[in-house]
């Protein structure tokens, strides 16, 4: 299918386990001309691939606590989503079951419901270490020029240029304002709470970022 600025793209929604599905079944991981699919799952996603159409994993990291109130934000903000938050303010979807938590490392050791321990956050650093390229939002300029090094996705003119100026900087998709929470207030430290290992977990993709810029350095060199 094509949009109205003629960008193709095929009609699955990879962001559920069920839109997921319905791509497994297509044949999603074959098909020509797919260059990227997005999806929070991605164990489920790995039967997209096979030994001869192998996927490669990238992600962006964003400060957990950065995440877990803007996705408060946008949720209560959505009336399709603001169930969600069980219709309370901030503070008190900061002390509820609704709080988002430790999401990352729920994903990446393939753990979404129940008690977390060390274990699962061994598995989600080892998963970061040997399968991610690892991008940041807070570096997101030079994060996207090593999804572009690594991935040879070339094109330069104004146009797109003037694109990924907009869509890094000024008007990316999930982008909301909202009120600011101050680290040390108690609503961000009822966040942090619950986000413990993905604080850890994000200092840790910090490291890897910085271990990586080797290899695009020398890949520049040679």
């Amino acid at each position: 299918m094509k949009d109205d600025r003629g960008a193709k793209y095929i009609n699955v929604d990879t962001g559920t386990l069920h839109g997921l599905d319905k791509a497994i079944q297509l044949g999603l991981g074959s098909f020509n001309g797919v260059e990227l699919i997005s999806t929070p799952y991605i164990y489920n996603a790995t039967r997209l691939f096979s030994k001869d159409q192998k996927g490669r994993i990238f992600l962006m990291m964003r400060h957990p606590i950065e995440r877990a109130i803007s996705t408060y934000y946008e949720r209560a903000s959505d009336p399709k989503t603001e169930a969600d938050t069980g219709g309370l303010g901030i503070e008190e979807y900061a002390k509820s079951e609704y709080a988002e938590n430790n999401w990352v490392t729920r994903f990446l050791s393939n753990s979404l419901s129940g008690e977390l321990t060390p274990q699962h956050e061994a598995v989600a650093r080892e998963f970061l270490k040997k399968k991610c390229l690892i991008g940041l939002l807070s570096e997101k300029g030079q994060s996207m020029e090593r999804f572009q090094s690594y991935f040879g996705w070339s094109g330069e003119s104004d146009k797109i240029d003037d694109c990924r100026e907009r869509q890094l900087f000024l008007n990316w998709a999930g982008k909301n304002t909202h009120s600011r929470v101050e680290a040390g207030s108690l609503t961000y430290s009822l966040f942090e709470d619950h986000n413990v290992f993905d604080l850890r977990l994000y200092e840790y993709a910090k490291e890897l970022f910085e271990a990586q810029s080797y290899f695009f350095e020398h890949q520049d060199s040679n």
